[in-house]
């Protein structure tokens, strides 16, 4: 089981269990490149858990946050592909909320 961990301004953490699986991959790739290129993350207001305001970037790893909504759609499409029944509901989209984003996740 993958997991990741968030660490807070006040020395406390939050834990967040991974499904492991081709789409969790991706992202753990991408978020390590991120991670190495010095991009920091961002909260917005509807995030309800304290941390630091930091900047949003303008693109990640050389690519447009189009770019990044693009990939994310072709991957659930790749994805829905090889599903029977049920299939990924969610699409992403540019300035979606977390709460948004968090259904992707899952």
């Amino acid at each position: 089981m993958k997991h990741l961990n968030i660490n807070l301004s006040n020395n406390k953490f939050i834990k967040i269990q991974l499904k492991d699986n081709s789409l969790t991959e991706k992202w753990i790739d991408v978020h390590n490149k991120m991670v190495d290129e010095g991009v920091n993350y961002f909260c917005n207001e509807d995030f309800t858990i304290p941390c630091p305001l930091l900047k949003e970037p303008e693109s990640v790893g050389g690519f447009s946050k189009q770019d990044c909504v693009d990939e994310i759609n072709k991957a659930i499409e790749d994805a829905n592909k090889l599903l029977f029944g049920k299939q990924v509901p969610y699409k992403a989209y540019l300035g979606m909320p977390w709460s948004h984003t968090n259904r992707l996740h899952r």
